[in-house]
């Protein structure tokens, strides 16, 4: 597959690659070097997912043009489409949720091996039709086997989504044969969280940005990108706070989250903005953000072996796939700033104002917690000493006087029956 690099071209940023020996170009649209380094990854992508679903050559055919033109969409007079027209059709709906960038070259990525393997497994599929339960369970089952539950869920709901939005745009009444696999169990494991004195471990061993990029985490509360990209101008140091607009969440939303600075926090901040020369604009970590910038992977190597250093196992054996599964990692710091919210009772939308929507997720309920809360369910009235018992229900066999008075003999007949009543 092919590996983009840019090139730059009279001040505008291009994305170059090659394909079976020929080079293409497009632009990037942008004159920044940092945004184009942004946009490369995503585009990409799309050049990859554009091989597996075969539209590479009506995509990508010149070697310039500023903007991809994607494929006339050819649906056939049955109301059918074909499964090269699919992705281009998803991309351009409105009835799609714009992700941010991160998002969606995962998702291309994703739709793009699934159209990899329709090729090697079901090459005579060539529409939307065909892809039938059958097919969709193979290629559901395949994942089953080889990959953990949230990689199955995850392309379990982009393929459903995908065939869901094509067929709202185009009108297709097409039966979806994703929305009826159900999602598997996900029991992988989840990161742990770092308790209080660890955290105290961490900050006073570390140092320089490493100890900058934790203090973030553990008190801005947001993803590494966020921390490690974030820019002094979202610093406001006078109202005591730092906006955050995720890069995750960026493309379907531009609201921006303002969190209330820790005054440790503010300290840490106002010695690297002393030292700094008090900037106006910049990267509060510019190490980090270009190590960052040149690939994440970078910047989690980094503290993952800081992390080892301090005696942190922060692996916990690998997954299906053979991916080790992060243990502890700098996602800790969120996980750990939504359970110790929640164990000091602070209120469900207080946190999702801090961390976003997805903060139920990043919830690990202790024991302490769980024994709170059943402890906390009202019990029984307490009996009041001296007062008044409750008169005891008289049973029915001791009201014969009562029944004697029965004037109805089919009645009186009927409870003696039943031996309601003694017999006479």
């Amino acid at each position: 597959m092919p590996q983009g690099f840019l090139h730059n071209d009279a001040g505008r940023w291009y994305a170059r690659w090659k394909y079976k020996g020929v080079p293409r170009a497009r632009s990037l649209g942008t004159s920044d070097r940092r945004e184009a380094e942004r946009r490369l990854k995503p585009f990409i992508a799309t050049v990859i997912a554009s091989i597996h679903n075969g539209t590479y050559a009506a995509e990508f055919g010149g070697t310039s043009a500023p903007t991809p033109r994607a494929p006339l969409l050819r649906a056939t007079a049955n109301g059918d489409m074909s499964l090269g027209d699919v992705w281009p059709c998803y991309l351009g709906s409105s009835y799609r949720k714009a992700p941010g960038a991160a998002t969606q070259e995962q998702y291309a990525l994703q739709f793009g091996r699934f159209m990899g393997w329709m090729s090697e497994k079901h090459p005579e599929v060539r529409t939307l039709k065909g892809v039938i339960n059958q097919v969709a369970s193979d290629f559901m089952n395949e994942l089953r086997e080889s990959r953990t539950a949230n990689t199955f869920n995850k392309y379990r709901d982009l393929l459903a989504r995908v065939h869901r939005v094509v067929c709202t745009t185009r009108s297709f009444s097409i039966a979806n044969p994703f929305e009826n696999i159900p999602p598997m169990d996900n029991d992988s494991a989840r990161r742990e969280d770092f308790t209080q004195e660890q955290k105290e471990t961490i900050l006073s061993r570390a140092a320089g940005e490493m100890l900058t990029l934790f203090y973030l985490g553990f008190y801005v509360a947001q993803r590494l990108k966020d921390c490690c990209l974030l820019d002094w101008t979202q610093v406001r140091m006078d109202a005591n706070e730092v906006e955050v607009a995720p890069f995750k969440t960026r493309g379907r939303s531009k609201s921006k989250m303002v969190i209330p600075m820790h005054p440790d926090l503010k300290i840490r901040l106002s010695e690297v903005w002393e030292q700094a020369g008090k900037p106006a604009s910049g990267h509060v970590l510019p190490g980090m953000a270009e190590l960052y910038l040149r690939g994440r992977d970078n910047v989690t190597d980094r503290i993952q072996a800081f992390l080892r250093s301090l005696g942190f196992d922060v692996h916990d054996g690998k997954s299906k796939s053979g991916r080790a599964i992060v243990r502890y990692g700098f996602h800790s710091c969120r996980h750990s700033v939504v359970s110790w919210c929640r164990d000091s009772h602070v209120p469900d939308a207080v946190v999702e104002e801090l961390v976003g929507r997805s903060f139920r997720k990043y919830t690990h309920v202790g024991a302490a917690a769980k024994a709170d809360a059943i402890n906390g369910l009202p019990g029984r009235k307490a009996r009041v000493p001296g007062a008044t018992p409750v008169t005891p229900v008289t049973p029915v066999t001791q009201m014969t006087p009562s029944l004697s008075s029965i004037n109805d003999d089919a009645l009186l007949g009927e409870l003696k029956r039943r031996g309601l009543v003694p017999q006479q």
